[in-house]
């Protein structure tokens, strides 16, 4: 009974401590949520760009992402962007997409 009680405290602080973690409290927690966000698309080899800003309670996060074109060795192919909306907790609210 006691090791439940302890595993389920124990738990509880971890949930706790990624939450906190979580928060987006200025720029550069606001570019990190974003980088969670876009782990998969931004690459060594298609590398983002982000540009944080606050918008009255929640933050905006412009990703750019350059598409590389491997026959150019490295040089940018064209170039496309996402508009990220958080609120303070790190919660995405709305995604815009374009070129």
């Amino acid at each position: 009974m006691m090791i439940s009680i302890l595993a389920a405290f124990a738990l509880g602080m971890c949930g706790l401590a990624w939450a906190q973690s979580a928060k987006i409290t200025d720029k550069p927690s606001a570019v990190e949520a974003a980088k969670r966000y876009t782990k998969g698309r931004c690459t060594p080899r298609a590398p983002c760009t982000f540009r944080a800003e606050r918008e009255g309670k929640q933050w905006r996060v412009w990703v750019h992402l350059s598409k590389r074109d491997q026959a150019r060795a490295g040089t940018p192919e064209s170039e496309r962007y996402i508009i990220l909306f958080f609120d303070a907790d790190g919660n995405l609210l709305r995604r815009i997409e374009g070129e």
